[in-house]
């Protein structure tokens, strides 16, 4: 399995600016056959975003970046990024510095049951309908794999 790192230069509020900087990641990504594509957090709205987070249009916009960014996966390649979420328990904070963790997925049984495992290991995952995972592909594999559970669930990763 390949995967590509990167470290981009984001820039707080520049949602066109930092969607191009992902897309490009992820394009490069597939071109050299990478499996998944890591970006920094909060890679969506750039670091740090301070008192931009009380605008409720600025966090709409980086949920829609985000959403996009989804789209860009398939059934063999899926992408890691920050972004922020907003806490729909209106149980504690309003927003969340998240991570999206998003790969295509139909909603069948299969992704149904990944998504149960990963909240029983403490992983509070929301899948929105980005197509079909195959437990004999390299992403469920990987997304199965005890390290990249304790990494996730350390990390509390939201899935998009």
């Amino acid at each position: 399995m390949k995967i590509a790192i990167y470290q981009i230069n984001t820039t707080v509020g520049n949602f066109k600016g930092n969607e191009s900087k992902i897309l490009k990641g992820i394009d490069l990504a597939k071109r050299k056959e990478a499996s998944l594509a890591i970006f920094p957090e909060m890679a969506t709205f750039g670091y740090p975003p301070r008192d931009l987070l009380d605008k409720p249009y600025l966090v709409d916009a980086n949920i829609a970046v985000a959403n996009r960014i989804a789209k860009q996966t398939t059934k063999d390649f899926g992408c890691i990024f920050g972004f922020i979420a907003r806490n729909e328990n209106k149980i504690g904070r309003g927003l969340f510095n998240a991570a999206a963790l998003a790969f295509d997925y139909q909603g069948d049984r299969q992704a149904l049951e990944l998504v149960a495992e990963l909240r029983q290991r403490g992983i509070d995952a929301v899948l929105h309908d980005v197509a079909s995972l195959n437990p004999d592909e390299t992403l469920t594999q990987m997304i199965k794999s005890d390290f990249l559970f304790h990494e996730l669930t350390r990390n509390k990763v939201w899935a998009t």
